[in-house]
């Protein structure tokens, strides 16, 4: 289709077989030895047939419920945090050089966690006929407090972790179960506070002891969405601030990485805000020797974030179209993200890889003229 680009590739071929010949040996298997290493680091990844089969699989079965059963889709969010979940557990356990199980006490975490454990409360109280466990259950017949776990989880989950999905640029990476569960925490809540939302007919319908959705025409979105969950997350925050600045910054002594040493080693705008010094920045990354002020910096810019961050849940509460647009983008926002990363993967990886191995040869002044 193109000759002339073609005539261009084997003439370069032909300049690398005549030059072949001079290149030092050892040079050449340093390279191939460099490549092998990437190659398995990447295939311990997980980039491999199978684990890009079930990634795409994992997504179509997502997508296909949610679109076509959107009343059962509170089973595959159920369903994907009992896969996903005792993986990613696996993954930050070992982690290395530091263990990140501790990432599981930030709000995300925790939130997700709370929305499978009220899903499993619901489903004991709707099904599970005992005289003991009904008495504890009462409590849920109150059509208030459903209202207003409605409301924590709605605004939790098409606020916070909804706009985290292109704040912190997830990225869809089929093979990858890491990248595949940090897409999952923060965008299915919001596709399963969609279908609650938007097709409550449909899942009254199927689940009507399960779910009780006659309450939405109670529901201010200001003061019940926005509120309650605003509650819900200073609840969280003051207590997970107190460890962080008493036992967290220590913890990576100990072996223990935590979310927020893991921001502070990138790109950030508190080591700005403290006039560190490029140099500072990085010795205190290297050496994850961070300051209490930083620390309460940090979360102060995360509260003021989250905040904000609920104002979108309050248009998802009163727009489907608002929502649904909304969810939309962020899942571009990490099919985006996750092209680039194959995209590199293919185009860039091991020239990268190679840049770096032999970076001070390149350097030397034979090479730079």
């Amino acid at each position: 289709g193109d000759p002339e680009g073609h005539n261009a590739i084997l003439a370069r071929g032909g300049e690398a077989e005549k030059a072949l010949p001079h290149l030092d040996e050892a040079t050449i298997l340093r390279c191939l030895d460099v490549i092998s290493a990437r190659a398995g680091q990447l295939k311990n990844k997980g980039l491999n047939s199978w684990s890009f089969f079930f990634g795409v699989v994992n997504v179509l079965v997502v997508t296909w419920f949610f679109g076509v059963l959107p009343q059962h889709f509170w089973i595959v969010y159920v369903a994907e945090t009992l896969v996903l979940f005792p993986i990613r557990w696996k993954h930050m356990a070992q982690a290395k050089p530091l263990s990140e199980v501790l990432y599981w006490l930030d709000f995300c975490w925790i939130s997700n966690f709370l929305c499978n454990f009220g899903l499993v409360i619901f489903l004991v109280d709707a099904y599970y006929e005992n005289d003991a466990v009904d008495r504890y259950m009462e409590i849920l017949d109150g059509s208030s407090v459903r209202q207003t776990l409605f409301c924590i989880f709605f605004g939790v989950a098409t606020g916070p972790l909804l706009c985290a999905v292109i704040a912190l640029g997830n990225a869809l990476v089929f093979h990858d179960a890491d990248n595949t569960v940090s897409v999952f925490i923060h965008l299915c809540p919001s596709l399963l506070a969609y279908t609650l939302r938007w097709e409550s007919q449909a899942v009254l319908g199927r689940w009507p002891r399960l779910f009780h959705l006659n309450y939405f025409d109670r529901i201010n979105a200001w003061s019940h969405i926005y509120a309650n969950a605003a509650i819900f997350y200073l609840a969280w925050l003051v207590p997970y601030t107190l460890w962080l600045v008493v036992r967290g910054m220590t913890m990576p002594s100990k072996g223990y990485d935590t979310v927020f040493h893991s921001l502070m080693r990138g790109a950030n705008p508190v080591s700005s805000m403290l006039g560190w010094s490029r140099e500072e920045s990085m010795q205190r990354a290297k050496t994850n020797d961070f300051t209490v002020g930083s620390a309460l910096i940090y979360m102060l810019l995360h509260a003021v974030a989250v905040l904000l961050a609920l104002t979108v849940s309050v248009l998802c509460f009163v727009s489907m179209y608002f929502h649904g647009c909304f969810c939309l983008l962020a899942v571009l926002v990490a099919i985006y993200k996750g092209s680039s990363r194959y995209t590199y993967y293919i185009l860039e990886n091991y020239a990268s890889v190679l840049q770096r191995e032999f970076n001070d040869v390149l350097k030397s002044p034979a090479h730079t003229h």
